[in-house]
């Protein structure tokens, strides 16, 4: 859990310090505009890439911790059935017993 914090921080402080940086640069640059705004789409799709595969890696694990989640689910709902399956079979049986015995006593 503290692995994955580190990785949020990291690319927070990565994404922050590239702002700051393309903005910085901005400012104090003799570039041109369309020689800056190249550098800022080139940053911007580095960037990107670095976003996606984070993504990629977060929702591949959150697809996992999903399905564990569904089976132990299904696992407790099965377990639950046979429980109120067993109890209601019993109830049943005790009942078909008391009416029997009803039955007999009124006929």
């Amino acid at each position: 859990m503290e692995d994955e914090n580190h990785g949020k921080d990291f690319l927070l402080g990565a994404m922050i310090g590239s702002t700051v940086g393309a903005l910085s640069a901005m400012m104090f640059t003799t570039k041109k505009g369309h020689n800056i705004q190249k550098d800022l789409l080139d940053k911007y799709h580095e960037f990107e890439g670095v976003i996606k595969k984070y993504a990629k890696g977060k929702t591949s694990q959150a697809r996992k911790a999903a399905k564990k989640l569904v089976q132990a689910a299904k696992s407790k709902v099965a377990k639950t059935k046979k429980k109120l399956v067993k109890r209601a079979k019993k109830k049943v049986a005790k009942t078909k017993k008391a009416v029997r015995k009803t039955l007999k006593k009124h006929v």
